[in-house]
């Protein structure tokens, strides 16, 4: 006699793999993002600590990234120069108010875009003034921040 599985065994095993993958699923593209961002943030301290260097250099902030003494490199592996620099998942720009500046770092819709959860184009950012990261958009910022 042969032994197999019934219908029923089969259809639990199907609804705990379904459920278990509808749990870990929003969890995992979470984590995936957190990671893209991490990547912008890493450039982020990079600008911040040029900007201090340039400051002490030159008296005041700079909005040009071939300021910088530091190179920081594009998608492409190219040199950033003039005022954007586009990394691979967000389009990082220098932003100079009196006597401090925000790094605007806003995501782009390419090659992937963003999750669902979050705004097509969010700008994750720092701002001088408070020494802090932000997000303009709630989930992003309850993510990330």
């Amino acid at each position: 006699m042969k032994k197999s599985f019934t219908l029923i065994e089969l259809l639990i095993v199907i609804i705990i793999i379904s459920t278990l993958a509808s749990i870990s699923a929003p969890i995992y593209i979470r984590t995936i993002e957190r990671f893209r961002v991490v990547e912008a943030t890493k450039v982020m301290y990079e600008i911040k600590n040029a900007q201090e260097e340039v400051r002490l250099r030159k008296g005041k902030y700079t909005e040009r990234f071939d300021d910088f003494s530091i190179e920081i490199y594009d998608k492409d592996k190219n040199i950033c120069k003039d005022k954007t620099c586009e990394l691979k998942y967000f389009i990082i720009q220098i932003k100079v108010i009196g006597n401090n500046y925000h790094i605007l770092a806003q995501r782009k819709p390419e090659p992937t875009p963003p999750p669902s959860r979050y705004n097509p184009n969010y700008i994750y950012f720092y701002d001088s003034k408070t020494d802090s990261f932000g997000c303009n958009d709630a989930n992003c910022a309850k993510d990330f921040i």
